[in-house]
């Protein structure tokens, strides 16, 4: 869901979806909802949140499954390539986005490049 480019990122950040609402809704076809907004700073080109509990996660912290959906539209509506994004969740998270074409990149598949700082939520070892 894209919403309106007068939208802040203040105002983005003060959504809050009524969780058990969402939850009563038949979710066969839904994995998540993406919300987002072009940034009026200079400092991102567009900004996001992204809500899933039906899966058991209200609101994930930085969702890079929404962002290979969000850089392609963003690269269209911008006309850019590379861009600075940011998922507003409570912890939040900054991510540079890049749209790589078809011809381009591994293999020249195209695709979509995610670089930021990732945080460990889980380690562990697993014996076969």
């Amino acid at each position: 869901i894209r919403l309106a480019d007068t939208v802040t990122r203040i105002q983005l950040e003060g959504l809050r979806p009524d969780m058990q609402a969402m939850l009563n809704v038949d979710q066969t076809n839904i994995k998540g909802i993406i919300i987002t907004v072009k940034s009026l700073d200079e400092k991102y080109d567009f900004y996001s949140r992204y809500f899933a509990p039906w899966w058991g996660n209200p609101e994930d912290h930085v969702t890079g499954a929404a962002h290979t959906v969000l850089v392609p539209y963003w690269s269209r509506q911008l006309r850019k390539k590379i861009m600075n994004a940011y998922q507003c969740s409570l912890r939040g998270g900054d991510l540079t986005v890049t749209m790589v074409e078809e011809g381009e990149g591994h293999e020249g598949k195209g695709g979509v490049v995610l670089k930021g700082k990732a945080f460990i939520l889980v380690h562990g070892k697993i014996m076969i």
